[in-house]
């Protein structure tokens, strides 16, 4: 249950930082994993849209959309601004395969 401590050591640190109104390493780098995460929830999503199967994408769907609402709820952050940001991150590593792919 990694991303179970991952998020509940977010929470914790989202605390810190608000009492201490002061940015930290260790949260910048906690952050980079929580949108790691999205970013494979989000692509989950857009396999499971090419499969066709109306199951396998209601159940990525849900899956995306509980890991947004339990990260909305950790940080008191909008729901509609992390998937805008969680969007993002998925087309810039979108972006880089592509480039990747196309120089090998």
């Amino acid at each position: 249950m990694k991303y179970i401590n991952t998020v509940e050591r977010m929470r914790s640190l989202v605390l810190q930082v608000r009492a201490n109104n002061m940015a930290d390493k260790e949260m910048s780098g906690l952050w980079k994993r929580v949108e790691e995460k999205a970013v494979v929830k989000l692509e989950n999503v857009r396999k499971a849209s090419h499969s066709r199967k109306k199951a396998d994408f209601e159940k990525a769907h849900q899956e995306y959309c509980e890991f947004l609402s339990r990260i909305a709820n950790i940080t008191g952050m909008p729901e509609e601004t992390l998937d805008k940001s969680f969007s993002k991150a998925w087309e810039k590593k979108m972006a880089e395969e592509k480039r990747y792919e196309k120089n090998h």
